[in-house]
């Protein structure tokens, strides 16, 4: 291969590695979303003030004592 083949290659090389970048940051992005979705659905509780998270607990020990 010439010398002007070489850099046409690493030209079109550079032109992929660029645009797979850009794939990887888009599926790192919904990635991320659906990490936060799955997060919530899985501790919704933790989305509740802590006045009330407490109270459920303070019930259930009462009901459990009695």
């Amino acid at each position: 291969m010439s010398a002007s083949e070489l850099r046409m290659e690493v030209a079109l090389l550079d032109q992929e590695l660029s645009a797979l970048d850009a794939q990887i940051a888009l599926v790192r992005t919904k990635r991320d979303r659906a990490s936060e979705l799955l997060q919530a659905l899985a501790y919704p509780v933790l989305s509740l003030p802590n006045e009330i998270t407490s109270e459920v607990f303070i019930h259930e020990a009462y009901v459990l004592l009695a």
